[in-house]
């Protein structure tokens, strides 16, 4: 009976007319019309069979770029990782990380940071080399501007057989170009004088947990550093303390409450929590007599970093907030000199800024970010920064604040973010590149 029916229906949908194209008018022949002339479009009875053209304006294009240059970069990016994980390159590279041998080298390279590009190489010894607990690296790199590094790390995670971590360093740093603008908040991006500094330093780190969430760690450092003018350069400012060479003889102490919830099958990603970092440190010149005014300083930090999943997304979509006060003053009749005070710009805070782009006693950073993983090992990350430098608190201000935000992938491997990329905006000049070891927080 159903398939009667159905055979009937198709029989008489097969013998009726063609209906047109457009409705028309019950009185009007069933045929289609032609389109309606330009000047009689206004008038016309039936709109729906006048043909149109829609013009995308120049302005559309220009909100529609940012989206389309993101869509692209995130399509290469993803399909570059699709290779890597189809052809087993990052199971090699994780496998590397996690069962490290006993003696292998890496090569590296970096961009956005002091040096600008930089490529090195660094040798690794692990505890299957070196004992249980222990491990030990050195290396060195070189950069496009000329400068030049070479660094070495012993690393023992149980002194003795108890929960104190000991760590010795050293190492020597020539720096070819270095940034110095005007001291204070309102300094000019055109008033940049441009330096040379040698740095040799040796190091003893300490490093014990009191609990699973409270950990103590304490240093001293003696540095040499000395402040070179460049030969084509302009001459560095007479009233600013620090050029020349001084010995510093410093000691400082970081109290870390760990309260985030970190974990994931692939990755290390922390999705939850708070963490408070608190530090101090206090550094004097031994080269320079105190009857002929010493250079000195004593640093004071606050930072505290929050971890939200976001309301309504799976849990892996979080967002991590951070807020850092920094605060460095003269210990006595000694003066600070200009590269111990508290500065902003680079790829650890005003990541769209240039390097020490602002100097002062004081600095204030804020910064959030959004993560959400795109592959297993893989986040992709929208951040904010905002921060300002200060020479007393009461200068601080919200109209005061120097912004920046920009976006990028992080890549997991170990315990942490193996590397990051970034590309950072911001008022003050082209987008800058950041390519890195590790992540700003």
């Amino acid at each position: 009976m159903r398939f009667a029916f159905l055979c009937a229906l198709a029989v008489a949908l097969a013998a009726s007319p063609a209906r047109a194209q457009y409705l028309t008018p019950a009185d009007s022949v069933a045929t289609v019309q032609e389109p309606a002339p330009d000047d009689e479009a206004n008038q016309a009875s039936d709109p729906n069979r006048i043909p149109y053209e829609t013009e995308t304006s120049l302005g559309a294009h220009a909100l529609a770029l940012p989206a389309t240059v993101w869509g692209g970069v995130a399509y290469l990016f993803r399909s570059v990782v699709l290779y890597a994980e189809y052809s087993g390159t990052i199971e090699k590279g994780q496998r590397l990380l996690q069962e490290r041998p006993a003696f292998y080298a890496l090569p590296t390279v970096s961009a956005g940071g002091r040096e600008g590009l930089a490529g090195g190489l660094t040798v690794f010894a692990t505890e299957g080399l070196l004992g249980p607990g222990r491990s030990g690296r050195i290396g060195g790199r070189y950069a496009a501007d000329g400068s030049y590094a070479a660094f070495g790390r012993f690393q023992a995670l149980r002194l003795g057989g108890s929960p104190l971590g000991l760590t010795v360093s050293g190492g020597y740093e020539r720096d070819a170009e270095e940034n110095f603008f005007a001291i204070g908040n309102d300094s000019d991006d055109d008033e940049l004088i441009e330096y040379a500094s040698e740095q040799g330093r040796a190091g003893l780190t300490l490093d014990l947990p009191l609990t699973d969430r409270i950990r103590v760690t304490t240093d001293g450092e003696f540095e040499h550093f000395e402040v070179l003018s460049i030969d084509d350069g302009e001459p560095f400012p007479a009233g600013v303390p620090g050029f020349g060479g001084a010995d510093f003889l410093s000691v400082g102490g970081l109290l870390t409450l760990d309260f985030t919830t970190a974990g994931g099958l692939y990755a290390p990603r922390t999705y939850k929590g708070t963490a408070v970092l608190l530090g101090v440190r206090y550094g004097t010149d031994l080269s320079t007599a105190p009857a002929e005014g010493a250079l000195g300083y004593l640093r004071t930090s606050a930072e505290v970093r929050q971890f939200v999943p976001v309301p309504f997304l799976p849990f892996d979509r979080r967002l991590g907030l951070r807020a850092r006060l920094v605060r460095v003053n003269a210990p006595g009749d000694d003066t600070v000199p200009f590269y111990e005070l508290a500065t902003l710009g680079g790829p650890d805070d005003l990541r769209g800024f240039r390097f020490d782009r602002f100097r002062d006693q004081g600095s204030l950073l804020l910064t959030a970010e959004y993560r959400w993983p795109i592959f297993n090992t893989f986040d992709a990350v929208l951040f904010a920064d905002a921060g300002q430098v200060f020479d007393d608190f009461d200068e601080i201000g919200f109209d005061d604040f120097h912004t920046d935000f920009g976006g990028g992938f992080r890549v997991y491997g170990g315990s942490n973010v193996a590397a990051r990329l970034e590309l950072a905006f911001s008022p003050e000049g082209p987008p800058r590149l950041i390519a890195q070891v590790g992540t700003s927080f």
